[in-house]
């Protein structure tokens, strides 16, 4: 995560436009970028947090980043579609700030 978040494994302009809403062609915008959720607030806007999460077959996992803070929070689960995956993601993202 560190390597992404450097601009290290891609270059800076990529990893920004990884991480930039998709917007549409009458105007509105999608909370994804190219393959990661874009976490918005209350109001819509987006607060600088992304994810990405996956299932398959008995096992799902979570990508979840702050790159302002440099943090990445990163799980694996023996569980298939596991609940809340994104909710447990941001929880241990809060605890990091504390």
């Amino acid at each position: 995560a560190a390597s992404f978040i450097d601009c290290k494994l891609v270059s800076c302009s990529t990893t920004q436009t990884i991480l930039t809403e998709v917007r549409l062609k009458n105007g509105d915008t999608v909370n994804y970028g190219f393959g990661w959720a874009v976490i918005e607030d209350a109001t819509g806007h987006p607060t600088g947090e992304y994810f990405h999460g996956g299932s398959s077959p008995g096992a799902s996992g979570m990508l979840y980043i702050v790159p302002s803070r440099r943090l990445a929070v990163v799980f694996l689960t023996n569980l298939e579609d596991a609940p809340d995956r994104v909710d447990v993601a941001r929880a241990i993202a809060r605890m990091g700030a504390q």
